[in-house]
């Protein structure tokens, strides 16, 4: 079954995404759990799943949201119940299968996890897997080789369960086909559009109609409590562009570590493969060895014909098409009796048969690339920048503290702070209780303080809130208006703007459908009136889902067709349906296969869901929403 899994290209994109999301689940709660005092936040068969194990995976979902989104993330999103549902039922999700697999008994080899990793596209530079490339992941994602492995090797166990229960769908092709069928189909329309513009000048609105329409939605109309605020600002950024780094503090760096600014010795080796099995019988095993003999001695009399043996022989199915070529390797990439080998050759020399877990290897070196340092004049930028960072990062640690205790000991001013530390004084705009933040900063629990009894009434400093991104903040209140409601006088022409439109709108859609009405009794419908044709399929880009959805769900009769819909932004649309395309499905059409893929990956996906519902069930899961609601208030 595994087998199936690793040829599926799909897989390693799949995960590479969940590991960002994976978390240890045998044992982990014997070292994570004991902080906090909150109790655990689910249980899964009696197992607990921890508070800490939640706030990892609530930072690496939130990180991986993050840095995959084009644009910036409303910080909102991951303080909603919504969210933090959805983390703990992964985490939930995670733990049923991982107890599935382990009770089923499926493993994954070290051979299997090594070929993930060596394919996988993230890992690898020109064609070839890169260990500068690997190691870089694994530090982004936080955690030591072993760790990402042994996730790595979790969600693979995953990937053998998800490929039993939703690999195995199956769609009729004439299903799929019916589907292309309808996608493909086109219809040819013209409209006419009745728009509420044309409408305004006939409708009048009188100051009863203002007044009445006051009474009956008043709260439309109310104003939260508001305030206007000045804060002052401490974050690492701003520190880091005042540090000033000499070139002696540079050269120092660089001589005390040098080892970092080293690339180290890489090798370019070719492999002939026969693999082997411990299961293997005697008469297997020394038939293995006497075709690896056989090789062995043949590469030796002619290397020349290494490439072609290589090709034709080797067991190694990444490799034997390339003749055998592994491209560039460093070291802790291969295992240990294979890379010992590669690394104790001469360029161009060809070893005996090695043997390692795969089976017997004959290796060639075919490039030695050593180990190259980088001259202090090309990392230099690079040191000033990690050595300004640094100590931004100590004068923003040394700075908070001040920061923090200035605000709270001198509560009825933020110039004290602002003086000592060289910070600017910021005033805010109007912002209500419903704001996300000051300025720039969003923060939620700022603006809580902000209106808290202490900073409206007293008008006391509120205490130094950290925003994130090392950023501190503090503000008071400048002047502050309670809740009110819009008066009548203030919200009349607002109110006139609304009932105007309204009725403009009502006046179009009525004359749009009376226009329907007369052109199927056979009274109207003047071809000078519809605009150019326009041909349509269900999925043309830049149409309102409304119009899509008249044109082709229309009664199919004699041509042409007539149909009208309320469009969302007031007005109707009258629609001539003038001819209906519907393709013939030739048999070979790749469509058909594609729509067949998608469909059993939705059908799969459906599967899966039901088999982890059925699992949680199993397995009985408890999600303490109690400990979540804590946490929540929290942050």
């Amino acid at each position: 079954m595994f087998e199936s899994v690793r040829n599926n290209k799909r897989v390693v994109q799949v995960i590479l995404g969940l590991i960002t999301l994976s978390f240890a689940f045998f044992g982990i709660e014997s070292y994570l759990r004991g902080s906090g005092g909150l109790g655990d936040v689910a249980t899964v068969a009696g197992s607990p799943v921890s508070v800490q194990e939640f706030e990892q995976g609530f930072r690496e979902q939130q990180e991986r949201i993050r840095s995959s989104s084009p644009t910036p993330v409303d910080g909102e999103l991951f303080k909603s119940a919504q969210f933090r549902g959805q983390v703990v039922n992964t985490l939930v999700n995670q733990r049923v299968l991982s107890l599935t697999a382990f009770k089923a008994g499926l493993t994954v080899s070290d051979r299997n996890l090594q070929e993930m990793i060596l394919s996988a596209g993230a890992f690898q530079d020109g064609g070839q897997f890169s260990k500068a490339r690997y190691e870089a992941y694994v530090r982004a994602q936080g955690l030591s080789e072993v760790q990402f492995e042994a996730r790595l090797r979790q969600d693979m166990a995953f990937q053998q369960i998800a490929a039993a229960v939703g690999d195995k769908t199956v769609v009729a092709r004439r299903s799929a086909a019916a589907l292309v069928a309808l996608q493909a189909e086109q219809r040819v329309v013209r409209t006419q559009e009745f728009k509420p513009d044309r409408y305004v000048p006939s409708v009048a609105v009188t100051a009863e109609d203002v007044e009445r329409f006051y009474n009956e939605n008043q709260s439309d109309f109310s104003i939260p409590r508001r305030l206007r605020a000045e804060y002052v600002v401490l974050n690492a950024a701003s520190l880091e562009s005042e540090v000033s780094i000499s070139n002696e503090e540079i050269r120092e760096w660089y001589d005390d570590h040098k080892e970092k600014y080293i690339a180290p010795e890489e090798r370019r080796a070719s492999h002939i493969l026969i693999q082997t099995s411990a299961s293997a019988s005697e008469a297997e095993s020394a038939k293995a060895r006497a075709l690896a003999d056989d090789l062995l001695a043949r590469v030796k009399a002619d290397p020349s014909k290494f490439g072609s043996l290589a090709r034709e022989f080797s067991q190694d199915p990444g490799s034997s098409a390339k003749e055998g070529d592994l491209g560039f390797i460093g070291r802790g990439v291969m295992v240990k009796p294979f890379e010992d080998a590669v690394f104790s050759l001469k360029e161009g020399e060809i070893s005996g048969l090695v043997q390692s877990e795969f089976g017997l290897h004959i290796i060639r070196l075919t490039a030695i690339k050593p180990a190259q340092g980088k001259a202090f004049d090309a990392v230099r930028d690079e040191i000033q920048v990690e050595l300004k960072r640094q100590a931004a990062a100590k004068r923003f640690a040394e700075s908070a503290e001040a920061f923090g205790n200035m605000v709270y000991e001198q509560s009825d001013s933020l110039a004290p702070v602002a003086e000592q530390l060289k910070l600017h004084v910021v005033k805010s705009d109007w912002i209500d209780e419903s704001a996300r933040g000051i300025g720039e900063h969003e923060s939620r629990k700022l603006i809580a303080a902000l209106f808290s009894e202490d900073a409206l009434v007293r008008k006391h400093n509120t205490e130094a809130i950290d925003v994130g991104n090392k950023t501190l903040v503090a503000a008071r209140v400048l002047e502050h208006q309670p809740a009110t409601v819009l008066s009548l006088e203030k919200a009349t022409e607002r109110i006139r703007t609304i009932l105007v439109q309204k009725e403009a709108s009502r006046l179009a859609k009525k004359a749009g459908e009376e226009a329907l009405a007369a052109i199927k009794a056979g009274a109207g419908g003047s071809d000078q009136n519809w605009s150019k044709p326009l041909t349509l399929q269900r999925s043309t880009p830049g149409v309102e889902p409304q119009v899509v959805r008249a044109v082709f769900g229309a009664d199919q009769g004699s041509l042409p067709l007539f149909v009208g819909v309320s469009m969302p932004a007031g007005g109707y649309a009258l629609i001539k349906i003038e001819s209906i395309n519907k393709p013939a499905m030739d048999g070979e059409d790749p469509r058909i296969k594609a729509a067949q893929e998608q469909l059993a990956r939705g059908l799969g996906r459906q599967d899966m869901e039901g088999y982890v519902r059925a699992l949680r069930a199993r397995y009985d899961v408890k999600i303490n929403q109690t400990v979540l609601g804590k946490l929540a208030a929290e942050n």
